[in-house]
This record gives C-alpha cells, sequence and structure tokens, in this order.
C-alpha cells in the first residue's frame, strides 16, 4: 500500500518565509531602481530647464541691438519718454539715445545679499525702478526677489519694408509687412536710424503724429533727420523676460512682448525655473 506524502506545517511555513524574503529583496530592488530613476530624470530635466532657459535669454541679449541695417549708438527716440525702462529708455549722451537693454532690479537682491525663494508675486515697488503697471494686464505680477530683464531690437524675419518716398510726417514704403498703427518702428539709412511711433497705416503710407501710447514727440520727423528711399523700416521689438508662476504651480521663465500701443503678451517659456538674478556692466561715462 503507497504512503500519501504532502508538506508539513513546519516546512510550509519555512517556504512561506523563504518566499517573503526573496519577494521583499525584489521589491526593495524595484523601489530602488524606481526612486534612482526618479532622481535622475528630475536632475535632468532641471538640467534641461535651467539650460534653455540660459539660451533662451542669451540668444536675446546677442540680438540685442540689431537695429535694421543700423547700429543703436546711432540710434535716437522720437518716441515721448515713458516713466520706465519698459517700452525704452533714454540713455546717457546726447538726448534720448537709445538703449537696447534695460531692465529692473530686484529690491535688495544686489551682490552681497541673501536670496530667498518665492512664488509669491511682487507689488510694483519691488522692484527698481518700480515695475511698470502694464504687467498687471497680464493677469498676474512677476515672482518677486527676481530681476527682469528687457531687451529691444528690430524685429528679425519677416518681409522687409523700404522707404520710396518720404514727407514731413509720413514714409511711405514699398510694402508694409507686418508694421500696424501704434506700433514703435525703426528706420535706418545704415549711418543713422530713428525710432517713432507709426501712427496710421493707408496703403503704403506710414503716418507719423503725437497721439497714441507713447506718441511722438512732435507731429512731424525731427527736421534733422532725413531718410532716402531705400532706408529699411522694421518694428521695434520689445521683450521682458521674467520668473512668474507657471502651469504647474512653480517658478517659470516667462517672456512678455510689447505690442502696439504698449501691451503686453505674456508666454511662458521653460517650467521650473526659481531664480533669475542680472548683473550689468553700466556705462558710466556714456561713451556706449
Amino acid at each position: 500500500m503507497n504512503r500519501l506524502r504532502g508538506f508539513s506545517l513546519v516546512e510550509l511555513m519555512v517556504a512561506i518565509t523563504l518566499a517573503l524574503v526573496v519577494t521583499t529583496g525584489v521589491l526593495s530592488v524595484f523601489v530602488g531602481s524606481r526612486s534612482a530613476f526618479q532622481s535622475t530624470a528630475g536632475i535632468a530635466a532641471l538640467s534641461d530647464s535651467g539650460r534653455f532657459a540660459l539660451n533662451f535669454l542669451e540668444n536675446a541679449v546677442r540680438d540685442t541691438g540689431y537695429m535694421a541695417c543700423g547700429a543703436p549708438v546711432r540710434t535716437i527716440i522720437n518716441a515721448n519718454p515713458e516713466p520706465t525702462p519698459l517700452f525704452y529708455t533714454a540713455g546717457p549722451g546726447p538726448a534720448l539715445l537709445f538703449q537696447p537693454m534695460t531692465g529692473f532690479e530686484a529690491v535688495n537682491t544686489g551682490v552681497g545679499n541673501a536670496y530667498a525663494a518665492t512664488t509669491a508675486a511682487g507689488a510694483l515697488a519691488n522692484w527698481t525702478p518700480n515695475l511698470d503697471a502694464a504687467f498687471t494686464s497680464l493677469g498676474t505680477l512677476p515672482v518677486k526677489n527676481n530681476d527682469i530683464l528687457v531687451v529691444r531690437s528690430s524685429t528679425q524675419g519677416g518681409q522687409p519694408s523700404f522707404v520710396t518716398a518720404t514727407g514731413v510726417n509720413s514714409l511711405t514704403v514699398n510694402n508694409v509687412g507686418s508694421l500696424t498703427a501704434g506700433q514703435l518702428a525703426v528706420v535706418s539709412d545704415c549711418v543713422k536710424s530713428l525710432v517713432f511711433q507709426v501712427s496710421g497705416v493707408a496703403g503704403n503710407v506710414l503716418s507719423h503724429g503725437t497721439g497714441g501710447a507713447p506718441g511722438n514727440i512732435s507731429a512731424t520727423f525731427p527736421p534733422q533727420i532725413d531718410f532716402a528711399a531705400g532706408s529699411e523700416v522694421t518694428a521695434l521689438q520689445t521683450t521682458a523676460y521674467y520668473v512668474g508662476v507657471g502651469a504647474d504651480g512653480d517658478g517659470a521663465l516667462f517672456s512678455a512682448s510689447v505690442d502696439a500701443n504698449n501691451a503686453l503678451t505674456g508666454l511662458e517659456l521653460v517650467p521650473d525655473i526659481e531664480a533669475m538674478q542680472i548683473l550689468y556692466g553700466l556705462d558710466t561715462n556714456g561713451s556706449q
């Protein structure tokens, strides 16, 4: 007669214990690998965000001061002065000399000051000079304790416009391209450049007047400046780069482009940017 054999209770408990030990080991390896992957992926994403942000700013700074075919040192402003450096700013030297790069310095964040990370929106007085009120049209102010960089140049790309005839308060061009009423524009003959606000567009004629925001200093072009046929006309592109609260609730690098009549349009560029501090070299003697 055959004897029936099976597991004893002790053998079953030993088997279960060994299985638990093996399972625990496998789970530990899985959890450790997953944690290492998440950590590595997080560091890589942070590195990518920083690199993308620096690339945006680097390209923006390199393009700053491109004024059609002219140079910023030979560019003057014929638009009314603004109280802040968002739209443009008059620089040292000759009256209303053009400055291609300006910005807003976050208070108490200069060299030697401790930096405190935050996602709280700042008040206008949290910057020097006071942040332009136009930023409030974006829905939320930039995050405080972070500098704001403002760069400006001729719009690059698109169909160029060239002067075919001039008047005391108008320019006739071969085509208006993307130029619209209310825009700040640059006309340049490669020797000198002038920034003015386009008061109106009628056919291929760009008019120059005193209305609008900011408006021009006079109803006519400055009498000492004459632009012959062939001079290039482009829109003046002004962009502010700042740290704001992104879609994920964390800090992010934003850009705000200045459109016609000083309207701002914001765009999130790079997520997970906590801080931005700008160190400038200042032209203290007006030598450009």
